[in-house]
């Protein structure tokens, strides 16, 4: 009888063996979450779209990756993932392009409280006030069933001129006591979890999805694209090939703001001799020729001796001349009337922006806001 009983039992435990061992590994495992927009709700309106939660959505050709999503002030439900029940580890990874700088703290990834506030949930990833950092707050279920929670931050990686100079990749990586960042493909920082909240249980979750762009008062202006996420944590090769495999194809851009001496070429600071100008009079950008030219791959010939001084600007096959104080210029070959006369300030030469456009050929956008003009080529 008794060895009946063993048999019964065993057969039992052998039976339900297979069902107990999915439930443990389907309670915190989920697929990878991926969303590149290449053909997602292409044509759906944003109001039909169980994705896009707020704001006026549009997609865009100018992704990371042939397609993006422009937030435009607006934010994403991430689809499903109110399933989602992380344990010790995750890996949240996209790629960001700031249309303005104007939302306050806007966080990359967030998580709401069971209550449904947007912002104190037991997980978010925010910038700054000054998007000069990031911030991961994770809060954790310990073993005497309170809750605590922490925070990670970057230090500082990001300026406003850097931030707002292209296309961006973050990566942020927890695995189990320690979190890293990572910028551009590059290891910004890494930080451990405080030794005493190292036996927790489990990250704190809720029946609530996670979402990308909210900000206090307004959401995210960024195009968005090839976003990840996963429930454990990539390691320093997964994440650089996520960085190269969705690398935008490489556009020059160099960043000027007005009254600064500062020359953003690709995200690198140079200093110009003086200050970029706006002529009262016309309006016109008034750049440092020899700092913006020599990055755009341009020769400058100068020649003291003609008048008051002729400079001549080889690209390719383009040919600019022109002389200091004087509007006019020959352009190709054609003569070209400037909207003001080029100048020196410190002993530099100072052009109309408008020429790299008309004369080279160069993509010019100013941003009024941050009296910013951005050179593409």
């Amino acid at each position: 009888m008794n060895i009946k009983r063993i048999i019964l039992v065993a057969l039992c435990v052998i039976l339900l063996l297979p069902v107990l061992v999915l439930g443990m590994l389907s309670r915190n495992a989920f697929p990878q979450m991926y969303y590149n927009f290449e053909n997602a709700f292409e044509n759906a309106a944003a109001s039909e779209n169980p994705l896009i939660s707020y704001g006026h959505m549009a997609f865009t050709d100018n992704g990371a990756k042939d397609r993006g999503l422009d937030l435009q002030d607006g934010y994403l439900n991430i689809q499903d993932s109110e399933k989602l029940e992380l344990q010790d580890a995750f890996t949240f990874a996209g790629w960001f392009k700031f249309n303005d700088l104007s939302s306050t703290k806007p966080m990359l990834l967030s998580r709401t409280s069971s209550s449904g506030d947007p912002y104190n949930g037991p997980f978010s990833i925010t910038f700054s006030d000054n998007f000069e950092y990031l911030r991961t707050d994770l809060t954790f279920e310990m073993p005497d069933q309170t809750y605590q929670s922490y925070s990670f931050a970057t230090g500082y990686v990001f300026t406003p001129e850097r931030l707002m100079n292209g296309w961006h990749h973050v990566a942020v990586v927890f695995n189990k006591t320690y979190l890293s960042y990572y910028i551009d493909g590059e290891l910004s920082s890494t930080e451990m979890l405080p030794q005493q909240l190292q036996n927790y249980i489990t990250i704190a979750n809720t029946a609530q999805p996670f979402s990308i762009g909210r900000g206090i008062y307004h959401n995210m202006n960024a195009v968005i694209d090839e976003l990840y996420f996963y429930d454990y944590a990539l390691d320093y090769n997964g994440v650089i090939e996520l960085y190269t495999q969705a690398k935008p194809p490489l556009t020059n851009e160099i960043v000027l703001t007005a009254n600064y001496n500062t020359v953003w070429v690709n995200g690198v600071r140079y200093e110009a001799p003086a200050n970029t100008v706006i002529d009262s009079a016309s309006g016109e950008i008034l750049i440092p020729a020899k700092a913006v030219l020599q990055h755009m791959g341009a020769y400058i010939y100068w020649d003291a001796n003609d008048g008051f001084g002729r400079a001549d600007i080889y690209l390719d096959d383009n040919s600019i001349a022109l002389w200091v104080y004087d509007t006019h210029s020959i352009v190709n070959g054609n003569y070209y009337k400037l909207k003001c006369y080029p100048t020196t300030i410190n002993d530099a030469l100072f052009i109309p922006s408008s020429l790299l456009a008309d004369g080279l050929g160069a993509e010019l956008k100013w941003n009024e806001s941050f009296q910013q003009l951005t050179i593409r080529f």
